[in-house]
């Protein structure tokens, strides 16, 4: 019998062509968000990519500040500046009564975190402002931003006014100052239970596939309910990829999208205790 000398090189070969070698070659569907071009001169503790440049300045504001909270309570990267050498589907799920959980699946773990209901927000302390502070805050509570385009010219007017004496009032950056000076902190710490979950890469696929079907990647970050509904419930879904990343918030419990569908099949994946459901047929 001849004897047969496979190089190094050629085992590789037949090994990618037989066997794909247990590698994952995912073609992601067009959309999503390019990643930014540098991170030069940008704050990555509050700054989140791409809100900032598709939703309006309030609603950007809120999500950077909270976000802020959210990520040092469950100890969560940013997942839009730059990619994170693998791909991470992330799934971040909340009720109004203080239930939490998020969902983190890579080509071969899940890992699940979930609060135990404390508030991971501090709230809003106004006896750590000064009089002059105080009546800033105000300003900001019932008119930020000031330069609403959607404001009647008479408000317009008067906030203009208002600009004039005190310019900082333009400054989303003094709204901030503001906010973390008078933020009280709950006595007892924000705090979480983590399970890990080993998944193969088959799992890993179908749960892609799932998502890509779905239309996830041309969906807008927003969705509006067809139903006038709004209890705190919600939760989005973020991919980290190599070359870009997407973001999409749901708050419709009763929303029977593809896309729902396919997060409900990542939270199944987990088996918890105490399922969680955002689809039911």
């Amino acid at each position: 019998m001849r004897h047969v000398n496979y190089s190094k090189t050629s085992l590789l070969f037949y090994c990618i062509i037989f066997f794909g070698c247990n590698s994952i070659d995912i073609k992601y569907p067009e959309g999503g968000y390019e990643y930014p071009k540098s991170l030069n001169n940008i704050d990555t503790e509050n700054y989140h990519f791409p809100i900032s440049s598709i939703v309006g300045t309030k609603d950007s504001f809120n999500f950077s500040y909270h976000g802020h909270y959210w990520g040092k309570g469950y100890n969560e990267p940013n997942l839009s500046l730059q990619p994170l050498g693998k791909t991470i589907f992330r799934l971040s799920y909340e009720t109004a009564f203080g239930e939490g959980a998020v969902f983190t699946l890579t080509e071969d773990e899940l890992v699940v975190k979930q609060s135990d209901g404390q508030n991971l927000f501090p709230h809003y302390d106004s006896t750590k402002l000064n009089t002059l502070e105080k009546y800033h805050y105000g300003i900001f509570y019932r008119n930020f931003p000031l330069q609403n385009p959607n404001y009647s010219d008479q408000r317009k007017k008067r906030l203009d006014s208002l600009a004039k004496v005190y310019p900082k009032l333009l400054d989303p950056g003094y709204l901030r100052y503001l906010l973390d000076k008078s933020a009280a902190h709950n006595n007892e710490p924000f705090t979480y239970t983590i399970q890990r979950k080993k998944i193969t890469k088959k799992e890993f696929n179908e749960i892609v596939t799932l998502i890509n079907k779905s239309g996830y990647w041309k969906l807008p970050f927003r969705n509006k309910c067809s139903e006038d509904f709004s209890d705190g419930f919600g939760f989005t879904l973020e991919a980290n990829t190599a070359k870009k990343y997407n973001v999409v918030n749901i708050n419709c419990p009763f929303d029977k999208s593809a896309f729902v569908q396919a997060c409900q099949e990542l939270i199944n994946i987990a088996e918890l205790d105490k399922p969680i459901i955002i689809y039911s047929k």
